[in-house]
């Protein structure tokens, strides 16, 4: 990833934001698929708001060969580079990977897997509040 990588996520990092936490069932799933290509293979995932993604839809061919007779291709966007959300409910805080995008989410909504939502005992009878943050990763720098 460089200055001209796609995307908006840039603008909100570091910033929260008062929201509601929704789930979804997808887990446990192949190591493709999902917005960033990279599937959605782990039990804790997350899916963000359209508004966090790029525009410009640029896919580019990985060095990944886990997919039987077929390239695999990943996603060339800002929020597929190392990038997390920071969910706090009320005592408890999880750091999981942005994965996928769910289309019809506000900027103030995050939807997660079953299991992460489980973990941080929302009720899937009331709303499920929370801080959401996006922190980010800061790439790792090799010592000269």
């Amino acid at each position: 990833m460089n200055e001209t990588t796609p995307g908006v996520i840039k603008n909100f990092l570091g910033k929260t934001f008062d929201g509601d936490i929704v789930y979804h069932n997808l887990t446990g799933g192949e190591s493709y698929g999902g917005e960033c290509g990279l599937g959605i293979k782990y039990s804790f995932n997350a899916g963000v708001s359209r508004h966090l993604w790029s525009p410009i839809k640029k896919w580019v061919l990985s060095k990944l060969r886990d997919i039987p007779g077929k390239d695999h291709y990943i996603r060339y966007d800002q929020l597929c580079f190392n990038k997390c959300v920071k969910l706090e409910h009320k005592e408890k805080t999880l750091i999981m990977p942005i994965m996928d995008e769910t289309d019809y989410l506000e900027l103030n909504r995050v939807d997660i897997s079953c299991p992460a939502f489980n973990w941080l005992e929302c009720n899937f009878i009331e709303r499920c509040t929370a801080k959401i943050t996006f922190p980010g990763l800061k790439p790792i720098q090799e010592n000269k």
